[in-house]
């Protein structure tokens, strides 16, 4: 997903982990069924680099939960979010993009 603010690209990214052989595995302690991490960046120009690592936030699924991709971007963004030094109207235009995200797509679709 691209965010532009204040005349910056940032990237965010999430990598979701699912363990589904192992459904409760334990890490630090806690069994979970698996964890979202998501990762705020602004990109180089050198393919795949990054200029700058924003923030980042990770969540873990509980075993009494079902494991949602949706539900883990979520709360993953809300940590990264937390971590930085944007104000609240900044990081309404993260959310802004982020709940925009698939209109374009739809869009493609209908209109084909």
């Amino acid at each position: 997903m691209k965010v532009l603010l204040n005349g910056d690209v940032y990237i965010v990214t999430w990598h979701h982990t699912q363990w589904s052989i192992f459904p409760q595995t334990e890490i630090d302690g806690t069994k979970t069924r698996g964890e979202t991490l998501c990762f705020i960046g602004i990109p180089s120009s050198i393919a795949g680099g990054w200029k700058k690592q924003v923030s980042s936030g990770l969540t873990r699924c509980s075993v009494n939960d079902q494991f949602n991709k949706e539900t883990g971007r979520k709360i993953s963004l809300t940590r990264a979010l937390e971590k930085t030094n944007l104000t609240k109207s900044e990081r309404a235009i993260f959310w802004q993009t982020y709940f925009d995200r698939n209109k374009e797509q739809e869009q493609e679709l209908v209109s084909v």
